[in-house]
């Protein structure tokens, strides 16, 4: 049995829900697999470049899940510059989305949530081409990450500290900065200011389709691969 370095949450995920929501979005795809995020010792980065300023220590290690959802390996480019939109390519972007709401829904500590998503969908965003037909999809999720990681960090938690998050298993992930925690306080009015986020970067990534009915018939499908992020968002 492996040694666990126990942090108490400070509120239980509603996972039957959230996975029961999750599956129906993604066409009854597995939800869950492999182990649960480990939030551990990590560091603090400037915002958005990576870059180590100050050690943080370790939080908490979080038994395993029952299950995960398919997609990219982390750090893999998804699609190439030259991929045109079509419902296969669009298929691994809405995999990506619901590999990465899994992971920081298995976080117990919610306040770990927000910043997370940020950085996941930051994550994402650096695997699709800037150039053709996935350019306003990378541009989204670019932007959408910069504004969640900003609203963690404008409030963040005075007595939590930053931590990044690991899983291990045949799909093992773990996050290359520290996640920033929001005051558990004010989570009741941040996740429905960031869920207000994620639901505006739906709203543009369909406005961006302009007259192109291939490109707007697969945003639709990320757009509503999106919607797992607000499902996770308002559950916490």
């Amino acid at each position: 049995m492996r040694p666990i370095l126990i942090v108490p949450a400070l509120s239980v995920p509603r996972r039957a829900l959230f996975g029961a929501l999750l599956g129906a979005l993604l066409g009854g795809l597995p939800v869950l697999a492999g182990d649960r995020p480990v939030v551990e010792g990590g560091y603090n980065y400037v915002p958005f470049n990576h870059r180590p300023v100050i050690p943080s220590p370790d939080l908490t290690v979080i038994p395993p899940l029952t299950g995960v959802l398919g997609g990219s390996v982390a750090g893999a480019a998804l699609l190439t510059s030259a991929a045109e939109a079509s419902a296969a390519e669009t298929q691994k972007i809405s995999n990506a989305l619901g590999r990465s709401t899994s992971f920081c829904n298995a976080l117990t500590v919610d306040a770990y949530k927000i910043d997370c998503l940020a950085y996941e969908y930051w994550q994402i965003s650096e695997q699709l081409p800037r150039t053709g037909d996935y350019a306003e999809v990378q541009k989204t999720l670019a932007d959408t990450a910069a504004k969640l990681k900003a609203l963690a960090k404008a409030n963040q938690s005075s007595t939590l500290p930053a931590g990044r998050a690991r899983s291990t298993g045949a799909e093992a992930r773990r996050t290359t900065r520290a996640l920033v925690p929001v005051a558990p306080e004010r989570l009741p009015q941040l996740k429905e200011q960031a869920a207000a986020i994620v639901e505006e970067a739906q709203t543009v990534l369909l406005r961006s389709a302009g007259n192109s009915e291939r490109r707007r018939a697969q945003f639709q499908r990320i757009s509503a691969a999106m919607e797992t992020g607000t499902i996770l968002l308002r559950a916490i």
